[in-house]
């Protein structure tokens, strides 16, 4: 705390013009944790100790990506946060693919900017500021943490608000199947749902899109401790997917991970 606070009044009693300068280059960019050459910009502790090791900690994303998504196919990435999955995909089938990556958290999304331009992938990876749910309108954000990379966040009320939220943010909230429509976009072969907690709104609101015939995988973060847990499944099968595995973060160190029992499910079509 002492040395911050001597940085900081050494680094204040400095002339504007060279305060400006030394802040524009001190970018730390590190390499992601996957085998293909992907840069990642950091600027808080849990993009260095969390989301620059991706790989490490969702092996069963790398398996979903790498086992399903084809070259030339569509993929939408929702609650993408600084864009590390995405990346991935991107890099693995050689910038053939368009994967349209929506995140509303706005320290998230313009990191998420950043890792795109930083990694060339601007003609395949495509960012939203938005969020998804099953109606179109607007809808309040609560921040866990205004730390660039962080999660927990959450929209509107359900039962992960158990936080006095550190900002209140307003955000355009689209169902899928509206944001396909209404922008002309290709429907796409795969998503991945992390929200947490909203993911039941989501599909309810992408039912359409995923009932198009070339709809082939999903990768949704549920909840088992969720009341709808079986509900949530069930709907998910009703709309002609079967289930194939599901996964965790066994190596997360995270204290909410006794209280949730929270995993990926992969379903196929």
């Amino acid at each position: 705390m002492f040395l911050q606070k001597l940085i900081r009044s050494s680094f204040s009693s400095l002339p504007f013009s060279l305060q400006y300068r030394i802040k524009n280059n001190l970018d730390i960019v590190k390499r992601l944790d996957y085998k293909k050459n992907i840069s990642i910009d950091i600027d808080s502790p849990v993009e260095y100790e969390f989301r620059l090791k991706s790989c490490f900690h969702e092996p069963g994303t790398i398996r979903w990506i790498e086992n399903y998504i084809k070259k030339n196919e569509t993929v939408f990435d929702i609650g993408s946060n600084i864009g590390a999955y995405s990346l991935i995909t991107a890099k693995y089938n050689n910038m053939s693919n368009q994967i349209y990556s929506f995140e509303p958290n706005f320290s998230s999304y313009n990191k998420l900017c950043k890792n795109i331009i930083l990694n060339d992938c601007e003609s395949n990876i495509f960012p939203f500021p938005i969020a998804f749910a099953d109606k179109y309108g607007i809808n309040i954000l609560n921040y866990s943490s205004l730390e660039i990379g962080s999660a927990y966040h959450t929209l509107g009320d359900n039962k992960f608000l158990k936080y006095k939220p550190k900002y209140r943010q307003q955000v355009i909230v689209f169902s899928v199947d509206k944001f396909v429509d209404d922008f002309d976009v290709p429907t796409p072969q795969h998503m991945k749902i992390d929200v947490d907690g909203m993911e039941y709104e989501i599909l309810k609101g992408a039912k359409k899109t995923i009932l198009k015939k070339n709809f082939r995988s999903l990768n949704v973060e549920i909840d088992e401790n969720s009341e709808k847990f079986a509900e949530i499944v069930r709907y998910i099968k009703s709309l002609g997917l079967t289930f194939h595995e599901k996964y965790t973060d066994l190596n997360a160190d995270d204290p909410k991970s006794g209280e949730f029992r929270v995993y990926n499910y992969i379903f196929l079509k």
